[in-house]
């Protein structure tokens, strides 16, 4: 009895290797790229500069503490009153309005703020526009102080990009080569058999 040989059968097999092989080349090369994934979505190539993401921001609820903070509904030196306060992220902003003109301050993480700004253990305070009567900042600092060992700062730290994309260029050329020993021992028993 003569075997008959299909010779459309190792076609079809080369053809999955190298359609693995795309597949594993196409899904790789842009995490072995030196800026992962978003190359082309923000930076030099596409004229959007990238965010920096903070790395303590102010989590929702400690409104009413901050105000306090502030200074809300004292008289502070320089005859100033709170007039607004505002939180945008890691940074307060609190508006004094005094008798020579309003005056901004910043609160800000410790981290985050130039060397010579005024500091407590959470806090790190800048003026921001106006000028401070003698007293204001001192009176600031001080109510921060008072009521700080309440606040919490939320720390979202970036996570570690070249560790993931570490992980995953090693990962999927892994997978591309099971894949082709995968499909030539499917060709090799196919061969046997036939």
């Amino acid at each position: 009895m003569s075997k008959v040989i299909d010779t459309a059968r190792p076609v079809a097999h080369r053809r999955l290797v190298i359609l693995a092989l795309a597949v594993c080349c196409a899904v790789a090369a842009p995490l072995l790229s030196p800026r992962g994934l978003v190359a082309d979505e923000v930076g030099e190539n596409s004229g959007i500069p990238p965010t920096p993401v903070d790395e303590f921001v102010i989590p929702p609820g400690q409104e009413e503490l901050l105000a306090d903070m502030l200074g809300r509904g004292a008289t502070l030196p320089g005859q100033c009153q709170l007039s607004a306060g505002d939180i945008n992220g890691a940074v307060v902003v609190g508006t004094y309005t005094c008798p020579a003109g309003q005056v901004v301050f910043e609160l800000r993480h410790p981290s985050k703020a130039p060397a010579d700004a005024s500091r407590t253990d959470k806090f790190a305070v800048v003026v921001k526009s106006g000028a401070p009567p003698a007293g204001l900042a001192d009176a600031l600092l001080t109510s921060i102080k008072s009521h700080e060992a309440q606040f919490k700062w939320l720390s979202l730290r970036p996570p570690e990009a070249q560790a993931s994309r570490g992980f995953l260029s090693t990962l999927i050329p892994v997978l591309g080569v099971a894949a082709v020993i995968f499909v030539l021992r499917r060709m090799r028993r196919a061969r046997r058999s036939a």
